[in-house]
């Protein structure tokens, strides 16, 4: 039973070092404090802050990947144990997994996964964590299903066939870009609807190189092509459509490599599209 059934709550995770475990951009850890910056000033029609709890940031992070994913799992199980609906904002995408196991804790349920993103992130560790492997370990220490695991949005010309044959073992989804276009949404929520009778609780993890570099240039690895800033605004509202989306995660966001703080108003604005339709449902 959660604490308040009237709160969201925000946490987020300002670490970037399994990226340089992939000579990735480096970042991301100012990714939540930028966004709290943008999300502050919005003047929306229907005032969300008066309804969020915002637990702060994971305090203690260090070059420790291990020990920044331990505390991150702690702080992500509280927050959602905390609150009726959460969000985590990144920080590096290895967070994916702590992100899982946290509400997986919370919640002691079965859990279902829909990954919004240009890469398949399911590298195998060669030799230590990256932000290319979290949904390996979420998938290798059974927090996570295959059968409950969708990746939406991802290109072929970034992950190797060793990556999508994984995916074919484990009896993930994959979507691609071209495969979702041209009604980006329409395709979401059937993926949705194909994991939704099987999990108690899903969550939404959006790396934003998902969008193109045009839309989302401040990350770590910006894409020639990807989604639209309506693409994404229209498959966020439709995750907070859905009773059992229970916590979105807004991952790579890097302000250092940013324009004009664009990609931190994206996500602020992604934010509080998802915390409107969860307020309204």
């Amino acid at each position: 039973m959660k604490n308040n059934q009237e709160k969201a709550g925000l946490l987020g995770i300002p670490d970037h070092e399994a990226v340089k475990n992939l000579n990735g951009w480096i970042g991301a850890s100012l990714g939540p404090r930028y966004f709290r910056r943008a999300f502050e000033r919005l003047n929306p029609r229907f005032p969300v802050r008066s309804q969020l709890l915002d637990f702060g940031n994971v305090e203690g992070i260090s070059f420790d990947i291990e020990k920044n994913h331990a505390l991150a799992v702690d702080a992500v199980e509280h927050l959602h144990t905390s609150s009726s609906f959460s969000l985590v904002i990144g920080g590096s995408h290895d967070h994916g997994y702590t992100h899982l196991k946290g509400v997986q804790k919370s919640d002691k349920c079965t859990v279902g996964c829909l990954n919004i993103d240009a890469h398949l992130d399911v590298r195998e560790p060669n030799p230590s964590f990256s932000s290319g492997s979290p949904f390996w370990y979420a998938l290798e220490e059974g927090i996570l299903k295959g059968e409950n695991f969708v990746e939406f949005g991802v290109q072929n010309y970034c992950n190797s066939p060793e990556l999508w044959q994984y995916c074919k073992k484990k009896g993930v989804k994959t979507v691609t870009l071209d495969e979702a276009r041209p009604d980006v949404v329409s395709v979401f929520n059937a993926s949705i609807g194909e994991i939704e009778a099987r999990c108690d609780t899903i969550v939404i993890s959006l790396d934003l190189d998902v969008a193109s570099a045009a839309v989302a240039p401040g990350v770590s690895s910006p894409p020639p092509d990807g989604l639209s800033a309506a693409d994404l605004s229209g498959i966020i509202r439709a995750a907070g459509q859905h009773k059992k989306v229970k916590s979105l995660g807004i991952f790579e966001l890097n302000p250092e490599h940013d324009r004009d703080e664009q990609t931190s108003r994206l996500a602020a604005f992604l934010a509080y599209e998802f915390f409107i339709q969860k307020f309204r449902s």
